[in-house]
């Protein structure tokens, strides 16, 4: 028997079979682990996990102010009160709706040279140059009137009204009282333009109308988001030396 037994070969078991074993071992304990995590629904023997409510809208009962994806969060100043007329049911459209508040709506006339190459669009913000003539000033003279004004409207192309914003609860700002303009969608150039209207504040729309009619203005296009007012000096032609000498002192 003993012969017997010493002379049977030896049976290995590969590394292989061990790598194949331990494997499904692993599944069978995930799985087991899943499962039971479903089960508890987060009872107290297991991890809690914090969650948030989540609603969604079909309808908001108000006004949206701006385009609003599907499954984008909805936030206060993303919907307003709504303008509506009760018969026609349509948002009042008209430029006293675009005036924010305390401003005041102010056209002025330009040219397609003075008006950026006929470039600038509602919604831009521009500074308004003067140009005085000689025979007003002495010389010919260039002064920075208004700076970082926005355009309400170029020609009759303007800026397409918004509700004012929900007021938030706490918030005593008064911004839902306020109207709203954006620039409306795909804008084109109007280089035929012959008037550009501002929003300028009521001191500054007494200067625009008295320089209106003693200079010729220009526009000088802003940036996107530049809001900055440097101090600006006027300028002549002095420092060219073009001026006639009787001019020079």
């Amino acid at each position: 028997m003993a012969e017997a037994i010493a002379g049977r070969p030896t049976v290995r078991t590969s590394g292989r079979m061990y790598l194949v074993l331990a494997t499904g071992f692993a599944v069978l304990a995930g799985l087991l682990a899943y499962a039971a995590l479903r089960d508890s629904g987060g009872s107290s023997g297991g991890t809690a996990v914090a969650t948030l409510a989540r609603v969604v809208a079909s309808e908001l009962g108000l006004v949206t102010r701006y385009p609003i994806a599907a499954n984008e969060q909805i936030g206060p100043q993303k919907v307003g009160a709504t303008l509506a007329d009760a018969q026609t049911e349509t948002l009042d459209s008209g430029l006293s709706f675009v005036i924010p508040q305390g401003f005041r709506g102010v056209a002025i006339s330009v040219t397609e040279s003075s008006a950026v190459g006929g470039l600038v669009v509602a919604g831009d913000h521009v500074d308004v140059i003067a140009l005085f003539d000689k025979e007003l000033t002495g010389l010919e003279r260039a002064v920075t009137v208004i700076q970082n004004v926005e355009v309400l409207a170029v020609a009759q192309v303007a800026q397409e009204a918004v509700p004012p914003a929900v007021e938030a609860e706490g918030d005593e700002t008064g911004a839902a009282s306020t109207g709203l303009g954006v620039r409306p969608l795909e804008p084109e150039p109007q280089p035929s333009a012959r008037t550009v209207t501002l929003a300028v504040s009521p001191e500054d729309a007494q200067i625009l109308a008295l320089v209106e009619q003693n200079a010729t203005l220009w526009l000088s296009l802003r940036a996107y988001d530049d809001d900055e007012t440097p101090r600006i000096t006027d300028s002549d032609l002095l420092p060219l030396g073009v001026l006639h000498p009787d001019l020079r002192d």
